[in-house]
């Protein structure tokens, strides 16, 4: 019988000290919660673990005083108190095996990097612009940058990369059917950690850890979004699942209640690579723009795909020859019918998370780019094509598609363009 639906008081008193529960026997007396038991659990829920789990979820309502979690052993009568006046203590006397001493080290610089981040507060990080509620929530450096933050950006990044701490306040609009958009904030905070083996990533919506949010691909990286806005917190809450583990556009809470909830969910998520993007600063080896290349490219093979070169227009091989001293190109480029595929370039050991690529007309005299005009073609409408593998769009709007790589063997196709017209193009890192 289900235990809501038991009525008779002394049934209720016999189950609370059955299982040892701490419930006064008066109804009138009783503590507001939730007991849960377990007959049977498993036998690696174990006293060490539930601390270890308990403060890797939930170290920041502990840690701002919101919460207090008293964990108690049956067997040995110890009770753990964990608050922010105990965690330092609890973590430092938890019993880790030989090979888990990663795991101590990694809580115990968690620890240490969220007393940061509640004493920084806003003094410390640098807030990105906002940029109104007019434009779409899309991560876009001229909307989000002006010379002011692109000034502290650059002190973060150095900062950030000597090892310090760097932390930033971020705006996204969000909007409900049929209402006025706002705009919202959150947080997002970086360390660089050496002895991290992979991402070390809590995104926390309202003291809540959302554990199955994708985390960045830098390894070496602890990262902590805090969205604790009303407003975006509301938009998370409605986006996630019942096990509060995830975020998804097709949650019943979700679906069509908000403008552009999908892609607020994506720039949440997007923060922390493209922060990163911005952080790092590029390789002295690279050049930052990749390369800028004319098309039409080569006569085309028997796949509809470039071969060899044409007069007066610089081409890209599928497989570059790279003479030596020189810098092979990033990415690779060739043109398909009406567009141009991007592809990876296997010479190339190592290459960014991030590019954009910028696109427009060929025309007699000036720098292209600098001459695009929507009336040529906009990504973002329907007449242009976009496909994508082992890839993530992050945005396609104009003359500019922005997107993150998931793995080497991707391609990216753009068309849709003009035939009669030379496309020139321009990849950025």
């Amino acid at each position: 019988m289900p235990l809501d639906e038991v009525k008779d008081n002394n049934e209720i008193d016999d189950f609370i000290n059955d299982f040892n529960l701490k419930r006064k026997n008066h109804e009138s007396d009783f503590l507001t919660g939730l007991s849960l038991v377990i007959p049977y659990p498993s036998k690696e829920i174990t006293k060490s673990e539930l601390v270890i789990t308990t403060i890797s979820q939930y170290f920041y309502p502990i840690m701002l005083g919101e919460l207090e979690v008293s964990i108690e052993d049956g067997d040995s009568e110890e009770t753990i108190n964990i608050s922010s006046e105990t965690i330092d203590n609890v973590v430092r006397n938890l019993q880790f095996g030989q090979e888990e001493t990663d795991s101590k080290d990694k809580l115990t610089n968690l620890i240490s990097f969220s007393k940061w981040i509640i004493d920084a507060g806003n003094k410390d990080i640098v807030q990105l612009n906002n940029p109104g509620t007019y434009y779409t929530p899309l991560w876009r450096f001229d909307q989000l940058i002006n010379k002011e933050i692109e000034k502290k950006l650059e002190e973060a990044g150095d900062n950030f990369n000597r090892g310090g701490r760097v932390g930033f306040k971020v705006p996204v609009k969000v909007q409900l059917i049929n209402e006025n958009p706002k705009i919202a904030w959150f947080r997002i905070f970086f360390e660089m950690d050496k002895n991290l083996n992979e991402p070390d990533c809590h995104f926390i919506r309202d003291g809540i850890t959302i554990v199955g949010v994708r985390p960045p691909k830098k390894r070496d990286i602890r990262v902590v979004i805090i969205a604790d806005d009303p407003l975006l917190s509301k938009l998370l809450g409605d986006a996630e699942n019942p096990a509060h583990t995830e975020w998804s556009k097709d949650s019943p809470k979700f679906a069509g209640k908000y403008v552009d909830g999908d892609k607020v969910i994506a720039f949440v998520v997007n923060s922390t690579d493209r922060l990163l993007s911005w952080l790092n600063k590029p390789s002295e080896e690279l050049d930052e723009d990749v390369f800028s290349d004319v098309f039409p490219m080569p006569e085309k093979d028997d796949h509809g795909e470039a071969g060899g070169n044409k007069k007066n227009h610089r081409a890209i091989n599928p497989m570059p020859l790279i003479p030596e001293g020189s810098k092979p190109a990033l990415l690779n480029v060739t043109k398909i019918t009406g567009g141009v595929k991007i592809t990876d370039n296997p010479a190339v050991k190592e290459i960014p998370d991030f590019f954009r690529v910028e696109l427009a007309y060929l025309r007699p005299f000036g720098n292209p780019l600098n001459n695009y005009n929507e009336l040529d073609f906009d990504l973002a409408k329907d007449t242009i094509g976009i496909s994508i593998e082992n890839a993530e769009i992050i945005a396609a709007e104009r003359n500019q598609l922005e997107f993150r790589i998931i793995d080497r063997n991707f391609i990216v196709r753009i068309t849709g363009f003009d035939m009669k017209r030379d496309l020139f193009v321009r990849i950025n890192s």
